[in-house]
């Protein structure tokens, strides 16, 4: 188990945003709040977005000073190899965010993807709790080690090797996202494979200027970035030497002080990478450079991303780095860059209407050729007449192609499924319908009480009272009786209005007059309150008569 943050948000926007996010490709969806069946993903986010507002908003800062991030966007995935379900995986997750957020005294959404190798769960929490308190840990990175740890133990999972809680020397951060999960594919990233090239070249060296040596002699670019700072290229990737364990303070703690190496570097290093061609694209000379200009669009990748001055070298846009080049009906890229192919690719089709002229060639290394080939069929030139020769795909990239194009077809699909309304207004007629009956309750409790102490009041006098008759005790316990039959009633009748009311339902429904219903409620109340004491009042005037006239005179 892998717990990893994914972003921070902060407007109410960016927050329904993510919600929707995780919940359209989910397997499974959950949260503070249940989904009804008959409500969309749309609706279940907005309903987070007013959750999480609503906490914020009672407990927002009195001063003034805004709360800068309102919530977070986190994962926690599994090994690919672990046989889970989703249901299983939502339960082992939320057990770990429970003990680590308290997950439960907080407004929350969580999605099950099963999109990929590794099953993971997506969760956007509220940062400010139910009871107003903002989450302040700035370093949870420990705790979350220890419980993915322990749930790995407990419920037979695959373990982390590299986890900082079993080896506190482990860096907080051991290695960027996308060599783990290559790594964790049985792939080595590139980076990886510069370092290898590194560690190699050291093992072989004598000294520091003699690695510089080896490494030239490999085939990698030294592009000197002054003093004694360099960069490594090799086949258009490149790396920072410090990021590649070759920097030369590394150098110089294995090897010791090399006089030599400024000068090693100087003589080696170039100012800028070697011009490398990547592949090209070919087809019949659709029109001339100088007729380019008249003609383009200004809405596409090429035009957005890309800059020329004569319809033949395209740059990428703010650097003088060429991307690729044009002329005689061929596009020669110097970048394996899918956003240049795209934009090689309209520069070649554009303004074609003749049949003869639709048919396009691929020349290159093995993964221009497969990206090239896809991008031409995520832009549909199969379906305008294009043809392209030169790639054969494998099972592998025809699956890849129909996974992106239903991506595609899902994000902007125009046809949305409609909820049923009558069941969502009898959904929301059932939660108002027990909203209303909890509130008659506790009414109905409250009035029952006061009015219990107005009838132990009123006996406690009468046993006091030794003067008076029974008849009179009578009178007065039929009286309180009658107070609190009459104070039970009212509240009853208020609540039984609300309830039967479909005027109040439909404010209530809005949120807005949930208040005008209580405040009615609360006057009928009073109304009965203000009844059993002008009661206790009559009574005791009536008792204060009978006095008056048993007196003595």
């Amino acid at each position: 188990m892998i717990r990893k943050k994914l972003s921070t948000y902060k407007t109410v926007g960016s927050i329904g945003n993510g919600c929707n996010y995780i919940s359209k490709k989910a397997a499974l969806v959950g949260g503070s709040e249940a989904k009804f069946d008959n409500t969309s993903i749309e609706e279940y986010s907005a309903l987070a977005v007013k959750k999480f507002e609503q906490v914020n908003n009672k407990f927002k800062n009195k001063s003034g000073r805004k709360q800068e991030s309102k919530a977070i966007h986190e994962m926690i995935s599994f090994h690919k190899d672990d046989d889970l379900t989703p249901e299983k995986a939502a339960e082992l997750a939320l057990s770990v965010w429970n003990k680590a957020l308290d997950l439960e005294n907080r407004k929350h959404r969580w999605a099950v993807h099963t999109d990929t190798d590794e099953m993971h769960v997506h969760l956007v929490w509220n940062k400010r709790n139910n009871k107003g308190e903002i989450y302040n840990q700035k370093d949870d990175y420990a705790l979350f080690e220890k419980l993915c740890y322990e749930a790995e133990i407990e419920n037979d999972l695959t373990i982390v090797k590299n986890r900082k809680f079993l080896n506190p020397l482990t860096p907080t951060n051991p290695q960027p996202s996308n060599e783990y999960r290559h790594e964790q594919k049985g792939l080595k990233s590139e980076k990886s494979k510069f370092k290898d090239e590194v560690k190699s070249a050291i093992d072989n060296a004598i000294s520091s200027s003699d690695f510089l040596e080896i490494m030239d002699a490999r085939g990698f670019s030294i592009i000197h970035n002054g003093n004694n700072a360099y960069t490594l290229e090799k086949d258009g990737i490149g790396f920072k030497a410090s990021d590649v364990g070759a920097s030369y303070k590394h150098l110089k703690g294995h090897f010791g002080d090399d006089p030599d190496f400024s000068a090693t570097l100087t003589r080696l290093g170039k100012k800028t990478p070697l011009k490398r061609e990547y592949g090209s694209l070919s087809g019949p000379q659709f029109q001339s450079a100088q007729d380019y200009d008249k003609k383009q669009k200004k809405n596409r990748v090429l035009d957005l991303s890309f800059s020329t001055t004569d319809g033949q070298s395209y740059k990428w846009n703010g650097s003088n780095r060429e991307a690729f080049s044009y002329k005689n009906g061929t596009a020669t890229f110097y970048n394996s860059s899918p956003t240049a192919i795209k934009a090689g690719l309209q520069r070649l089709t554009e303004n074609v209407t003749n049949p003869k002229d639709k048919a396009l060639s691929v020349n290159g290394n093995h993964d221009f050729k497969r990206k090239t080939w896809l991008e031409f069929h995520k832009m549909g030139l199969d379906e305008k007449g294009f043809s392209l020769s030169g790639y054969e795909p494998s099972a592998t990239d025809k699956a890849e192609l129909e996974r992106i194009k239903n991506e595609v077809k899902e994000k902007y699909s125009k046809t949305k499924e409609e909820p049923n309304s009558n069941e969502i207004k009898a959904n929301n007629e059932d939660t108002k319908s027990d909203y209303l009956k909890e509130n008659k309750e506790q009414v109905n409790k409250r009035d029952l009480e006061k009015a219990n102490d107005a009838k132990r009041k009123s006996t406690n006098e009468e046993e006091i009272d030794e003067i008076g008759s029974q008849e009179t005790k009578e009178n007065k316990q039929s009286s309180a009786r009658e107070a609190a039959s009459s104070v039970i009633e009212s509240a009853t009748g208020a609540a039984e209005e609300i309830l039967l009311n479909s005027k109040y339902a439909a404010l209530m429904e809005k949120g807005a007059d949930v208040q005008a219903a209580k405040n009615i409620a609360e006057t009928q109340k009073n109304n009965s309150e203000n009844e059993a004491h002008q009661n206790e009042r009559d009574a005791e005037s009536s008792k204060r008569k009978r006095r008056m006239k048993l007196k003595p005179q």
